[in-house]
């Protein structure tokens, strides 16, 4: 879970790095365009490496018409959250209803299917509940900073797009170096307790965001990132561990999707509502100010949501770490 979480950080943490420097060579298209060769590689390495070694005649439907609806719902979603900055009007509000009735509806249909893409029976473990919630509100904060994070150092700190690559890029190098000894922690520790101590370093370093590069600049904000990084990935082995210890064999594919639908869910609000929320605070084409200190404040501000967020995490985790004695293993949606 240590080297798939170490993977994992550097593909999304390294985008900002990678893109900035693309971008300031190569202009802002080339970004979209060295999304082909990657994707590429990564299909070919597929054929080459992922095999099915359990040959079965079983032939189990597609729920078509639940992803469908379920893509839906999502969509609308990123087009409410990416809206949000602009204020509330007939578009969101239309968006708003077509997020919640799509979702209403996912939920209908896989209550009846056959073969749902997820079973809502997995649902009814309270742990596996808690730890959706948690790996939602995290990821939410860490694409917070991934996408606040350029703003604040162009356009707060008059950074080239060079120089802000370079600065985020101690994000991957420290989701690197802390990916193994993440999963080293949980081992020794239990994973319960590793994603409470994960947690509440994300508290720390969140508030560290919301504190430093105000005071420091760049020297705070990188010493927050470096802190924020490391957290993360305890948080994330271990509460992967923990879900996919609680889950029987049979169930553990679609429970990993599950995770990853929580991911995403999170990584989409975290683009959206995270970013209204720095630019609603900065607020800088209705305040005649210094616009430097006003996305200083801004920054400030968010982050100490954030913190808040993640303090909502930690009693989570809490709850969850006292539950552990109590919560059998999850087979096919019966605990």
């Amino acid at each position: 879970m240590g080297a798939m979480g170490t993977m994992s950080a550097i593909g999304t943490a390294s985008g900002p790095a990678i893109g900035g420097a693309v971008v300031a060579v190569f202009g802002w298209r080339a970004v979209y365009l060295l999304q082909t060769p990657v994707a590429l590689a990564a299909l070919a390495l597929c054929f080459l490496y992922i095999q099915n070694p359990r040959h079965t005649n079983e032939h189990k439907e597609f729920d078509l018409l639940g992803a469908s609806v379920l893509a839906i719902s999502f969509a609308a979603l990123t087009f409410l959250v990416s809206d949000l900055a602009d204020g509330i009007d007939l578009a969101i509000a239309i968006l708003a209803v077509a997020t919640v009735g799509a979702f209403l509806a996912f939920l209908w249909i896989e209550k009846r299917s056959r073969s749902p893409i997820i079973p809502l029976g997995l649902l009814r473990s309270a742990h596996l509940r808690l730890s959706l919630v948690m790996n939602a509100i995290v990821s939410l904060v860490m694409m917070g900073i991934l996408v606040v994070g350029p703003f604040f150092l162009m356009d707060g700190l008059d950074l080239t797009t060079t120089q802000m690559g370079l600065a985020m890029s101690v994000g991957p190098i420290a989701s690197t170096l802390s990916g193994i000894p993440a999963g080293r922690l949980t081992e020794r520790i239990g994973a319960e307790r590793a994603v409470l101590v994960g947690a509440t370093a994300m508290v720390v370093a969140t508030a560290l965001m919301a504190v430093l590069p105000r005071m420091l600049g760049l020297a705070g904000f990188v010493l927050a990132f470096v802190m924020l990084s490391p957290s993360y990935q305890v948080f994330l082995a271990a509460l992967n561990t923990s879900v996919m210890t609680q889950t029987s064999e049979q169930d553990r594919g679609v429970t990993s999707g599950i995770l990853n639908l929580s991911r995403s869910f999170g990584f989409i609000l975290g683009a959206g509502a995270v970013s209204a929320l720095f630019w609603s605070l900065a607020d800088v084409e209705s305040n005649a100010g210094d616009t430097t200190v006003q996305i200083g404040a801004a920054m400030a501000g968010t982050f100490a949501i954030c913190s808040f967020l993640s303090l909502g995490v930690v009693s989570l985790a809490v709850v969850l770490r006292r539950n552990q004695e109590r919560v059998p293993k999850i087979e096919n949606g019966h605990s």
